[in-house]
């Protein structure tokens, strides 16, 4: 009896109830990435990035000799 009075609580909420669904999951969504962002050693992350892209990159004289040299 209990269960089918909790559910029909529920489904009266209609609109209401996606509104409270939306609105929970974005502030839990929040605090993860907050926390997240607070426990990232950013240093870390720059070093990872730079070491990446200095591989794709060529150095710095490469590339000025390959613009000249656009016969």
């Amino acid at each position: 009896m209990w269960k089918s009075k909790s559910l029909r609580n529920f489904s009266s909420m209609n609109f209401q109830g996606i509104w409270i669904g939306m609105i929970s999951g974005v502030a839990i969504q929040t605090l993860v990435l907050v926390f997240m962002t607070w426990r990232t050693d950013w240093e870390s992350q720059v070093e990872k990035a730079s070491a990446r892209l200095n591989r794709w990159l060529l150095p710095t004289s490469l590339e000025s000799d390959e613009t000249t040299n656009h016969e």
